[in-house]
């Protein structure tokens, strides 16, 4: 062989072998799935479930690097950073003030979020037409949020002091005059419980008793979902028949739960990050909205506290604890 066709041949090997290692390196890279929390909390398995189910091994093809703000909201801002300095390709950033968080660290690098009202909140647009860089699942708490003290006032008709517990974000602000737009109605007087961090819930619900709370409404915050078993434990030492948003406080031993399916809900938000992995701008997919809201009714916390369901109640709860 010449040595110019030597040459040549090598530098044809040399060419094909870099541009297998880029392609290779292509292949093998991992999309990066920021998650932002206030509080790790359980429903992350429900959305590693949905990634799973669309195809997306965690390990394989997408890596997810968990960002918790350790109970403290204010915190949030921190660990978004924290996710945007480490270069993640998409965040998912569970409940208002998490997604509002990491919407205002970036307004490139695609947000999926769980939120009360995303346009409300100043996240999106339009449901139809986010048009920036979030997206993901809105909850219209319009829809149930008054409910709550509605079926709380059918178990127990004689309440005149409610404590509504709810966070310090924007989200929980829209819960509460939601609520207290049906107090009135019902002649009922509301106590705003602010509880900012987990050690606070003892202590809170002591001095809603104290100031005569005869009963308790728990607004939708990660923050409480994360730590569902002290406001259970704390309900039942104070005698407080309680209203919580989703099915893990009933089935864990709260008394009722009116809302969405959660576990369906971050099952969801998988969608989302699959789609824009796939091409889609964030601002192009539509909001979506839970479909499904679930009535649970715990019997055995009913009889522990000395309380009878009415009849109308059970048949139109989706299931009764006994």
């Amino acid at each position: 062989m010449r040595r110019r066709e030597l040459i040549w041949l090598l530098s044809g090997v040399v060419v094909w072998a870099v541009t297998a290692h880029a392609q290779s390196d292509r292949r093998v890279r991992k999309l990066r799935v920021g998650y932002l929390v206030v509080a790790p909390n359980p429903f992350i398995i429900h959305f590693r479930r949905g990634m799973a189910e669309l195809g997306h091994i965690e390990g394989v093809d997408y890596v997810l690097e968990e960002s918790s703000a350790n109970s403290r909201i204010d915190l949030l801002p921190k660990a978004a950073a924290a996710l945007v300095e480490s270069a993640v390709d998409i965040i998912v950033a569970v409940g208002l003030a998490a997604g509002m968080a990491a919407s205002k660290i970036t307004h490139s690098i695609p947000i999926v979020t769980l939120a009360p009202d995303p346009v409300r909140a100043g996240l999106a647009n339009s449901f139809a037409r986010p048009g920036r860089n979030v997206t993901g699942i809105g909850i219209l708490n319009n829809d149930y949020a008054p409910k709550w003290l509605e079926i709380l006032h059918e178990v127990v008709p004689s309440i005149t002091k409610v404590a509504v517990l709810v966070d310090n974000t924007p989200g929980n602000e829209i819960q509460f005059d939601l609520v207290r737009s049906t107090a009135g109605k019902l002649h009922v007087m509301l106590i705003r419980v602010q509880i900012d961090a987990p050690d606070g819930i003892g202590p809170a619900l002591a001095a809603a008793r104290r100031d005569g709370a005869e009963a308790m409404i728990v607004a939708s915050s990660p923050l409480f979902h994360t730590y569902k078993d002290r406001l259970i434990a704390a309900a039942a030492e104070y005698r407080l028949p309680a209203m919580y948003e989703h099915s893990a406080f009933t089935t864990n031993g709260g008394l009722l739960s009116y809302g969405p399916d959660f576990r369906e809900i971050y099952r969801r938000l998988a969608f989302y990050v699959h789609r824009i992995a796939a091409g889609d701008k964030p601002g192009d997919l539509p909001f979506e909205q839970p479909t499904k809201i679930e009535f649970i009714i715990n019997l055995n916390t009913a009889k522990a506290l000395g309380l009878t369901i009415p009849s109308s109640l059970l048949v139109r709860a989706d299931e009764v604890i006994e």
